[in-house]
């Protein structure tokens, strides 16, 4: 896994090196199309359909996995909590429908209403929220179980661990500070979830 990240790392500081390197900055500030800009200026006028075509179809791998992963979660907290319990239901070939035709809802609503780079800054904030969390969740387990066996141990604890939350920070600082409406919604979505959370959470108590 180590391994695997650094190469990924190089592969990708190697990308924005050449982007930076072939395209005046000034054509690069404030887009989000950076690779299609890029392409213009790496290969001519064919350039922005091959960089668009290369990236769409690394896509596929991202959008084939959520497309399998999130209506299967939706299934098993259908299957925890009979308020969602609608979304637990399959059909004959084992693929919880339900759950795969809200999310299909949601991804169209997405499409019809917003920018691709509103949908970025939605996912990011949320996405990087989550991670925060659970990165901080590791210093609370260290406190209050000190004595729990541990297999793997973080590497320069906790320095990297930190070096994590604060570089993340920075990146929402900086996202509010350029769009505070997308922004703002993506935190609404985690302060939902965690009410969703806690809603459900009190049903399975009394179902204890």
């Amino acid at each position: 896994m180590l391994i695997g990240t650094i190469i990924v790392t190089i592969l990708y500081m190697l990308l924005n090196y050449i982007f930076l390197y072939t395209t005046p900055i000034d054509l690069l500030i404030g887009k989000v199309e950076i690779g299609y800009i890029s392409g213009k200026n790496i290969f001519g006028g064919i350039g922005p359909k091959l960089i668009g075509l290369g990236i769409s179809f690394l896509l596929l791998s991202t959008i084939s996995s959520f497309v399998f992963i999130g209506p299967r979660i939706l299934q098993v907290m259908g299957e925890d909590y009979s308020i969602i319990k609608i979304f637990a239901k399959k059909n004959k070939k084992d693929i919880p429908k339900n759950a795969f035709l809200f999310q299909m809802a949601l991804s169209l609503i997405f499409i019809n209403t917003s920018s691709f780079e509103q949908v970025v800054v939605y996912t990011s904030i949320s996405l990087i929220i989550t991670t925060m969390l659970a990165v901080i969740s590791l210093f609370i387990l260290r406190f209050n179980n000190k004595e729990l066996h541990r297999p793997y141990k973080v590497w320069a604890y906790p320095i990297t661990p930190l070096f994590f939350l604060f570089s993340n920070l920075w990146i929402i600082i900086y996202t509010f500070k350029n769009m505070p409406f997308e922004s703002t919604l993506g935190i609404v979505f985690i302060f939902a979830s965690i009410f969703f959370y806690f809603l459900f959470n009190q049903e399975l108590k009394h179902k204890i």
